[in-house]
């Protein structure tokens, strides 16, 4: 077919269905994508791999879904990645990573661990030429096994510029044939393909090449999917945008397709500012302009740098320690929908394929994704998910953000261990590092991690991250809130139904004095039947009186006011704002410019300002949010105590304030069934362990602090402190990236699992500081066992153990040894 004389009418209708399109795109969205999620994308990876990794890695460590290769069967080549992108026969199932009984394997495996099957759909093109394809059916161009003929395609042209939308759309890809996807037939049979997949348990599709398609073509063929299997399948649509191309083929003209995401290859761009050119605050403000229809990554296997397929190259991906930052950081940072790490492998020319016999992280395969704190950083997307980031920051190499009560994570940049103490919004208690495990499905926790006072203190190794949060699936260790405040509204309600305050009936029955319990234990009393039922859902005060910590005040059924005590000091810069849902992703109320009247202001600049001093409750009318300050006589006396550990002893010292400096009784929980009520107490416990103290004071007018705690750490044996800052392994064995090594303080060893292969190259280093820039590097001492600073590209230590081995270091000295594990 003629391309200039065929295509006048093709042009019209696509004139008309651009018209159409756009103004139903002008009055409404798409509907949204169904979740957020974070995939992997293990590219080349064979079927049964993907089964056990799933099983193993992928569920434990919280993927919501995995991308596999498209499963047709294409032209027969297995020696370069792009032969899959050619189908020949969208009926039969073998393809160079497996068959079909190994395809519904894999698909059984990974949705019964959790995760999400996603099939990257080639639709636009197919395999050209003629022959038998790797599965054995024989077809001819425009001719297919599959029922597939010459109606179905496009024909008599080739793109020769992408500034012609519908040059783009119906003409031919590098030379392979284009299926006409504009057709109602053509549509028709994609769609029927589409749906035998998901009749396998394939849960959505990545759909390649989608700009080469009409966006109205794939919301037809989604629609069409949806007719014949009953639901619609989730999509992300691969759309490169470019500056010079047709406006009708940029990635937004996309969006509006329904449960579906489009790829924001700009997001590459900034990420690769980020981490690869070490702008680490520039992370802070990542953003996506596609909003919430955007998938992002750092790197997809088209435009990974050495192979740049896309046109634009990612940040460096092999050997590359601030990569694995960049995918870690992608994962939790609440930027866009669908979130995709890549797994990728060692390559060196364009069209290499991956090592498609070699086992799972062996003989090429990076595995990238099994970075603890990449692996796991789905963990922490899935337990803070619906939770805005409430604080964040970058401070001397450091990132870190609260999300609300759900969980906190921080990420070290530098090329050395860094100790910081952070406020956190999460109650007190005992976490695990969820990004320190090699393996969560044994093992779901790294470090214990304690939260007292609202703070939390980390030692976070060099090029690494650590993260706690609270979901009781995702986050390994949850502290019972009885543990640490038995009397507390967490512990007495966390198994009934509680109003606005979190008070439930339990609570009152033990707390009868407490006035806004007076409804719970008096529901139907005249004023709670006619009381003024909140508008405003939980509202937090933060200011500079509580160091912008969001802090919950109660809400008064009878009164209709939110209430809570606050110390003032009168200095000149003295704020507050107060925000909805407790968090600074809800509605957040400051200046109207009126005193006493507090409106919705999100401006830094938009604060309320106060100079008064001393000790007031805060009353703010739900109704109108217009407040009052009413100065209270007596101040509850404040809680404080430090500590000092010897072996299981534990020696404790009062640190409470009173602002009347009236005497205070003491009531000391031990966390072990003991208590006390002595000012200065000591205990002494029988096993070692970490322990919850809990101390309440009050003073002499029956006013009671708020309970503070500690964890404390006990134990009957030495600690051997560490001299190295942070130890990692780099060998042939893992193609030279940096493997953490974890110390043990009891016996002043570093260790790490390593595979070896017994070749006669094989050699490593250790490296404190895992980075080969910057670092202390130890080699060769020319004597068995001995490792020493050694920098020459010669002076690895060679070894030739074969199998699965733990090397042993002494922290002391460097000397090692090798542990056989199997």
């Amino acid at each position: 077919m003629n391309f200039k004389n065929s295509n006048k009418l093709k042009m019209l209708a696509l004139a008309i269905s651009t018209m159409v399109t756009a103004m139903s795109a002008s009055g409404a969205n798409a509907e949204s994508y169904e979740q957020e999620m974070v995939i992997v994308h293990p590219f080349q990876w064979t079927y049964n791999n993907i089964a056990r990794e799933c099983t193993e890695y992928l569920g434990p460590g919280g993927f919501d879904g995995v991308q596999i290769s498209q499963p047709a069967e294409h032209i027969n080549r297995n020696d370069v990645w792009w032969a899959i992108y050619q189908p020949v026969n969208f009926y039969n199932y073998t393809t160079m990573e497996g068959n079909e009984s190994e395809l519904r394997a894999m698909i059984k495996a990974c949705n019964d661990a959790g995760v999400k099957v996603f099939a990257d759909a080639v639709l636009n093109q197919r395999g050209g030429g003629s022959g038998t394809g790797i599965g054995g059916s024989y077809y001819t161009e425009y001719s297919y096994a599959d029922g597939f003929d010459s109606s179905d395609f496009h024909t008599g042209c080739a793109i020769t510029t992408y500034a012609d939308a519908g040059q783009v759309r119906y003409c031919a890809l590098n030379g392979l044939p284009d299926h006409a996807t504009d057709r109602d037939s053509t549509q028709t049979k994609i769609a029927y393909y589409l749906a035998n997949l998901m009749n396998m348990g394939i849960n959505g599709f990545r759909i390649d090449a989608a700009k080469h398609m009409g966006y109205t073509d794939i919301e037809s063929i989604l629609a069409k999917t949806a007719n014949i299997t009953g639901k619609r399948p989730p999509a992300y649509l691969e759309v490169i945008g470019a500056d010079g191309e047709a406006a009708d083929i940029q990635p937004e003209k996309y969006t509006y397709i329904n449960n579906a995401v489009v790829t924001d290859f700009d997001y590459v761009r900034q990420i690769a500012s980020a981490f690869g050119d070490g702008n680490y605050g520039e992370a802070l403000s990542l953003s996506t302009y596609l909003g919430s229809n955007a998938e992002v990554f750092v790197n997809n296997h088209d435009n990974e740098a050495g192979r740049c397929s896309a046109g634009t190259c990612s940040m460096g991906t092999q050997n590359n320690v601030n990569y694995h930052l960049a995918q870690s950081w992608m994962s939790v940072w609440p930027v866009g929908t669908v979130r995709q790490v890549y797994s990728g492998y060692s390559f060196t020319y364009h069209d290499q394929g991956g090592p498609l016999s070699a086992a799972r992280c062996e003989g090429g395969w990076l595995c990238q994704h099994r970075v603890p704190y990449v692996l796991n950083a789905p963990r922490f997307a899935r337990a803070t998910r619906g939770e805005a980031v409430t604080s964040q920051g970058y401070d001397d190499g450091v990132l870190w953000f609260n999300r609300g009560a759900r969980g906190f994570y921080a990420m070290n940049t530098s090329s050395s261990s860094v100790t910081r103490t952070f406020n956190v919004s999460m109650s007190d208690g005992t976490y695990c590092d969820i990004l320190g495990t090699y393996d969560p499905k044994n093992t779901p926790c790294g470090s214990d991690v304690s939260v007292t006072s609202g703070t939390v203190t980390l030692t976070i190794p060099a090029k690494s991250a650590m993260a706690i949060c609270s979901d009781e699936q995702w986050c390994g260790k949850v502290p019972d809130p009885c543990d640490s405040n038995p009397t507390g509204t967490e512990c007495l309600c966390k198994n009934e139904t509680t109003d606005v305050n979190g008070y439930c009936l339990s609570y009152c029955q033990a707390n009868s004095s407490d006035e806004y319990c007076y409804c719970q234990l008096n529901p139907d009393a005249s004023e709670c039947l006619s009381g003024t039922q909140n508008t405003r859902i939980n509202l937090c005060y933060a200011g500079t009186s509580n160091s912008w910590v969001l802090e919950k005040m109660k809400y008064d059924v009878r009164t209709g006011y939110w209430n809570l005590n606050v110390s003032l000091d009168g200095s000149a810069n003295q704020r507050f704002k107060v925000a909805e849902h407790c968090s600074w992703g809800g509605t957040v109320y400051g200046s109207s410019g009126n005193q006493g009247q507090l409106a919705v202001n999100t401006s830094t600049t938009g604060d309320e300002y106060t100079s008064l001093t001393g000790n007031y409750a805060l009353r703010i009318r739900d109704s109108d949010m217009t407040y009052v300050m009413d100065k209270l006589d007596n101040t509850a006396p404040v809680a404080a105590f430090t500590y000092e550990a010897d072996k299981l002893s534990v020696s404790l010292t009062d640190a409470s304030t009173d602002a009347e400096n009236d005497a205070l009784t003491y009531y000391w929980n031990f966390g072990n069934g003991t208590s006390s009520t002595e000012k200065n107490p000591s205990v002494t416990y029988d096993e070692a362990g970490t322990y919850v103290i809990a101390l309440t004071v009050t003073d002499a007018r029956g006013a009671a602090s708020r309970t503070v705690s500690q964890s404390v750490t006990v134990s009957d044996r030495t600690v051997i402190d560490q001299t190295r800052g942070s130890l990692c392994y780099a060998g042939t064995s893992n193609s030279w990236t940096f493997d953490q090594m974890t110390y043990n303080e009891s016996t002043g060893y570093w260790t790490v699992t390593v595979n070896l292969d017994g070749s006669a190259s094989q050699r490593f280093k250790v490296v404190d500081g895992c980075s080969w820039s910057g670092s202390t590097i130890y080699g060769s001492s020319g004597v068995a066992g001995q490792l020493t600073v050694n920098t020459s590209t010669s002076g690895d230590e060679y070894t030739s153990l074969s199998g699965i081995y733990t090397l042993k270091v002494k922290d002391a000295d460097m000397s090692y040894s090798f542990e056989n594990v199997q």
